[in-house]
């Protein structure tokens, strides 16, 4: 009688995959790793023709000149090796991989075939000692166009590009913008049209404290244009409004007329000032002036005048003074009115 086909039963099934995949795990790690380093090995020995992002440098422009725009720091080149010496590239510092493009030959513009310039010139392909990596072509840019120009240094004032609303109630002093202004470097046929330089822009809604943050200065795209510094600091003081009475303050007589005699009532008055509470708490009657100028003024013997309020600072304003006109009585001479 044939054997009866082996049943398997779900236990069976799964005792076997257990053995295939866990016993002697160690063993089977080790045979994979083995496999990969000699695959790995094995490809890595291969030539390859591969396109690559190298770095780029610009050298040897004549002294007090500088670049009209800025130049690129890196370029898209193919080149041809095996694989082993790809890899150790990927670890090299700029100063060992890179291209140099030498400038002393030029005095002021040049369009460069980068592709002929490095035919020509291999020893301004850098390689890191023992590579065998070789340059086939520049891919992009092919050509560059280098043009010169006189370097100059200016200082510009910094004009804040500042949006800032406050919630009902409140109050702003002025912006502090530090520093106020920077050093701009450069080409000089670019530096000439600078007049100020712009922060990038900050807009801030309902505000009800004080801001202070740090923001970029606008950026001169190609024109080869330093700052220094790149930042600046932006503080905006942001204040309760508040009101503040002062009773008390002498009105004091500027130009009176030469002959006669000039009387007030009253000769005291209150002011009601509003603004920022920090900056009012503080005021007294000593820091404000209240002038009534005459100059001109005398041509009859009895009028009502309105003071002038002086001392306040730009943040602050009167609301209204108490009373509001001064009366001038005006005693010619001889008259015993």
């Amino acid at each position: 009688m044939a054997d009866k086909k082996k049943k398997w039963n779900f236990d069976q099934i799964s005792e076997f995959f257990q053995g295939l995949f866990v016993k002697n795990i160690q063993t089977k790690i080790i045979v994979l790793l083995i496999t990969l380093i000699i695959w790995s090995y094995t490809m890595l020995r291969n030539e390859y023709t591969t396109q690559m992002h190298v770095p780029f440098e610009v050298v040897n422009i004549e002294e007090g000149k500088v670049s009209k725009q800025e130049l690129p720091d890196q370029v898209l080149a193919r080149f041809q090796g095996n694989g082993l010496d790809f890899f150790f590239l990927l670890f090299q510092s700029r100063n060992s991989f890179r291209l140099v493009l030498d400038l002393s030959t030029i005095k002021w513009f040049y369009n460069f075939d980068l592709n002929n310039y490095f035919n020509k010139h291999p020893e301004d392909f850098i390689l890191p000692r023992n590579s065998d990596v070789n340059l086939i072509n520049i891919v992009q840019p092919e050509s560059l166009y280098v043009a010169l120009d006189k370097k100059s240094v200016k200082k510009a004032p910094v004009r804040p590009q500042v949006l800032i609303t406050l919630e009902p109630g409140y109050t702003k002093y002025e912006l502090e913008v530090q520093p106020d202004s920077i050093t701009l470097m450069g080409p000089s046929s670019y530096l000439r049209e600078i007049n100020y330089v712009n922060t990038d822009k900050l807009v801030r809604e309902n505000v009800t404290d004080p801001i202070k943050t740090t923001i970029s200065l606008q950026d001169f795209g190609k024109k080869n244009i330093e700052l220094e510094p790149e930042k600046v600091q932006i503080r905006q003081l942001v204040d309760q409004i508040g009101e503040k009475v002062i009773s008390g303050i002498p009105v004091q007589i500027k130009n009176p007329p030469s002959q006669g005699q000039v009387e007030i009532q009253p000769n005291k008055i209150t002011v009601y000032i509003s603004g920022g509470f920090n900056m009012i708490k503080n005021i007294d009657s000593e820091e404000l002036d209240v002038i009534l100028d005459l100059k001109g003024k005398i041509d009859s013997e009895k009028k009502y005048y309105t003071p002038t309020i002086r001392g306040l600072s730009n943040h602050l304003e009167v609301n209204r003074i108490e009373p509001s006109q001064i009366e001038i009585r005006y005693i010619r001479e001889g008259n015993n009115e």
